[in-house]
């Protein structure tokens, strides 16, 4: 069975920091027992082979679980960010919907060109969500689907983001120095 792991009790922005691997995408829990009202999903995956119909289905019902900012890498991955923005149009003009009219809004990122640590970097570090949500969103839950080799690397690198946060900061740093070849 797929369950969700709290892996640490903060990230880069002092939210509690969540994991799951499912080997395929149906295995996405339709229930996520999070501690917070609402939460960031990084989510790892390829969905090149899922039908648009699945994937706003999937979308609607995060919506429902309380996402405020999802970020997305893998092959395919903008077609997912689209599928949640869709989704929230979608609650927000439907007058049965517990969101009609309240303009509900979920910050939304794919990562296409990004390596997956620097998406990882990008979801763990400035995932900011709507001020309506920022209260109380306490909660990161990083979801791989399917890749056990990206599973190890994320695993690896939030078993200690403060060590992780450090490496990428001095990454950055080292590729923007000039050089002093000749």
């Amino acid at each position: 069975m797929n369950k969700v792991v709290k892996l640490s009790q903060e990230d880069g922005l002092n939210r509690d920091l969540f994991h799951l691997f499912i080997p395929e995408f149906e295995d996405f829990p339709k229930e996520l027992k999070l501690p917070s009202k609402y939460f960031v999903l990084l989510f790892v995956g390829n969905v090149d082979l899922i039908a648009g119909e699945k994937l706003l289905s999937w979308a609607d019902n995060l919506i429902d679980r309380g996402i405020a900012y999802f970020c997305a890498w893998g092959n395919d991955c903008q077609k997912a960010e689209n599928a949640v923005d869709l989704a929230c149009v979608k609650k927000n003009n439907d007058e049965e919907a517990e969101y009609y009219g309240k303009n509900y809004f979920v910050m939304t990122t794919s990562h296409k060109e990004d390596s997956l640590d620097e998406f990882l970097w990008f979801g763990l570090n400035l995932s900011y969500p709507d001020e309506k949500h920022e209260k109380d969103c306490e909660s990161n839950l990083v979801v791989v689907v399917e890749n056990k080799d990206w599973n190890e690397q994320i695993i690896y690198r939030i078993s200690d983001v403060q060590s992780f946060n450090k490496m990428m900061l001095e990454e950055e740093t080292d590729n923007r120095l000039p050089s002093t070849n000749n």
